[in-house]
């Protein structure tokens, strides 16, 4: 009877699958630009949500508080002048910041079930910005408001740099 021949790899050591995966991820993320890391701007994260078509001033109406005392929860309204039925009615509106870590806020899908056009909701501040409403109609045009907060305790602060 023969006995099994034991194999045993040439030149030492063998690396594990782990140590591989681990040190391929570690070239991909060094690999990458630091710029597709980095938050995008106001304009980059409007025209995303716009697909870059022109936005028009006017038609929606964002209030939110000018003097914040705490980031943590700042109450937003925005509403738009539409008379929400089948014909014309507001198919998305997005709230966008100038400089929390996440440039787009939230984004709200409405129809002309909805009724009207109104949306209320908190959202974090991390310190003072500007606010910035879009609303897209089923015309396919996009109209804005933006409002200037001052946020005296600050919110979601992380380091950007």
């Amino acid at each position: 009877m023969r006995e099994p021949i034991a194999l045993e790899p040439a030149g030492g050591p063998s690396l594990g699958r782990r140590a591989v995966l681990a040190g391929g991820v570690g070239i991909l993320v060094m690999a990458l630009p630091l710029r597709a890391l980095a938050r995008p701007s106001l304009e980059q994260a409007v025209a995303g949500f716009t697909g870059g078509a022109p936005v028009n001033a006017g038609r929606v109406r964002l209030t939110v508080p000018p003097l914040v005392e705490n980031g943590n929860a700042v109450g937003v309204t925005v509403e738009v002048e539409s008379p929400m039925s089948e014909a014309a009615f507001v198919r998305r509106i997005g709230l966008f910041n100038e400089k929390n870590p996440q440039a787009d806020v939230a984004i709200f899908r409405l129809g002309p079930r909805n009724g009207r056009a109104r949306i209320s909701t908190r959202i974090r501040l991390a310190t003072s910005q500007t606010v910035l409403a879009v609303a897209e109609l089923s015309d396919g045009t996009y109209w804005s408001s933006e409002a200037n907060v001052i946020v005296t305790l600050a919110a979601c602060i992380e380091d950007l740099s």
